[in-house]
């Protein structure tokens, strides 16, 4: 019998002071390939989200997100309705 081992990890910005961008819960029964392709690194999936978080703070918002999701969920998804309409706008 084997035992789940859990931990929470928590990437750190490269700001000094800065919070995590993202955070994952790791175990080792998720380690593999689950679903037929390998996962994506958690320094990709970090970066990506950084360029993306950079990218709808220059061009779309008027509020800025620093932390995501917690900017998010703290604003009640303010940020959400303001890209939803933005891109309304457009269609």
């Amino acid at each position: 019998m084997t035992k789940k081992v859990e931990k929470q990890e928590e990437v750190a910005s490269q700001a000094d002071g800065e919070k995590p961008l993202v955070s994952a819960q790791l175990s080792n029964e998720s380690q593999g390939n689950r679903l037929g392709h390998p996962q994506i690194p958690l320094k990709a999936l970090t970066a990506s989200c950084r360029g993306v978080m950079n990218w709808i703070n220059q061009f779309i918002l008027s509020q800025v997100i620093n932390s995501f999701p917690q900017d998010i969920i703290e604003q009640n998804g303010a940020q959400l309705y303001e890209t939803i309409a933005f891109y309304a706008v457009l269609s």
